[in-house]
């Protein structure tokens, strides 16, 4: 990206109707993610389970988006012997702390595992991570120069309980996180595609 710190990086994007609700009765889900990830395993097998959606997952505590696209193939397969019709990537929260020059190189990265996920016309919903104290300034951005059908869910829409620590939820967080995931991915809104709201923080 010739230096351009991908941080601060702004592209015009497309507005594309969401008409049907991104998951339905029936559908299988899997999440893949950092530790945020592993937290809402907890809650949301139990909300998609009462829902009728089959539900599985693998995220990695403490993993980035370089490691998903490089170093993690065996939970990439194990993924794939699932067959989901929906795929939820919760990733950012350790980017979020990486130094410039690091982000700045992750979106071939990015690139290639958003187009191996979407594969048989799986959906991608991109969850991200919730405001961040103690990040670096300004969020990781996914534009619409990578993947056209990405959706991302924007967690900083939200006020989202969170330990001592200030990048994991608390109990009482991630429960409502989960809550706020569902809603969204079983609404009919329209959805700005490829879209988080560009601004300083996380």
């Amino acid at each position: 990206m010739n230096g351009v710190n991908f941080l601060a990086f702004t592209l015009l994007f497309s507005t594309v109707v969401q008409t049907e609700s991104l998951v339905k009765e029936g559908d299988r889900v899997w999440m893949i993610g950092d530790s945020n990830a592993c937290l809402l395993m907890h809650e949301l097998p139990r909300i998609t389970k009462r829902n009728g959606v089959v539900f599985g997952g693998n995220p990695v505590a403490g993993s980035s988006i370089i490691q998903w696209d490089l170093e993690l193939r065996n939970e990439y397969r194990e993924l794939r012997r699932f067959n989901p019709d929906v795929v939820l990537v919760a990733l950012g929260s350790n980017d979020a702390y990486f130094e410039s020059h690091v982000i700045a190189n992750e979106p071939p990265y990015l690139y290639r595992l958003l187009s191996r996920l979407r594969r048989k016309q799986t959906k991608v919903v991109w969850i991200g991570p919730p405001k961040l104290e103690y990040a670096k300034e300004g969020l990781l951005k996914i534009y619409n120069m990578l993947i056209p059908e990405v959706i991302v869910l924007d967690s900083r829409q939200i006020d989202i309980e969170m330990w001592d620590d200030k990048l994991h939820p608390s109990e009482a967080g991630r429960a409502s996180w989960a809550r706020w995931i569902w809603r969204k991915l079983t609404a009919t809104p329209d959805f700005d595609k490829n879209t988080i709201p560009l601004q300083d923080g996380c």
